[in-house]
């Protein structure tokens, strides 16, 4: 799974708002190719968060985006150092955030990963297992062991 690896998992972010997060993330995108224009994919990911929160519950983020900023479909997971003010379902903080970026031309794929993602966080013994995880090794195996 080519939209899930060591180049998009970035653990002990620093930054205290989603906002700050997000930009440093979709930087790193753009430096590892994924991303051709980071500014422009970072707006189109705050415009899609402004229409409604992707915060989800239990600590998790969703953000995701369609975008012509975008050059290839990657699922990042990202850990801040410390937890996120985020509108969540539950009024939790968000400490670990799925960021999915997909090319403008992407629309089914852009729902089979969120209809995938949103299925594996339904397990509680999931959400728990990826808290606990700190390494990115680690973390990328069990993901790709969990989505369907």
């Amino acid at each position: 799974m080519d939209i899930l690896n060591n180049q998009t998992v970035f653990l002990n972010v620093e930054g205290s708002t989603k906002e700050a997060i997000l930009q440093a993330v979709t930087q790193q995108l753009e430096t590892s190719g994924y991303v051709k224009n980071a500014k422009h994919a970072y707006n189109d990911i705050m415009k899609r968060e402004a229409e409604i929160s992707t915060g989800f519950v239990s600590g998790i983020a969703i953000p995701h985006t369609q975008s012509e900023a975008v050059e290839k479909t990657s699922i990042s997971i990202i850990k801040p150092v410390n937890s996120l003010s985020w509108e969540t379902m539950d009024d939790s903080d968000v400490d670990l955030i799925f960021l999915i970026c997909v090319p403008l031309n992407g629309l089914d794929e852009h729902l089979k990963i969120l209809a995938s993602l949103a299925e594996m966080l339904m397990d509680e013994d999931v959400i728990d297992a990826l808290h606990q995880i700190e390494n990115e090794d680690e973390i990328v195996d069990y993901i790709r062991r969990k989505l369907k």
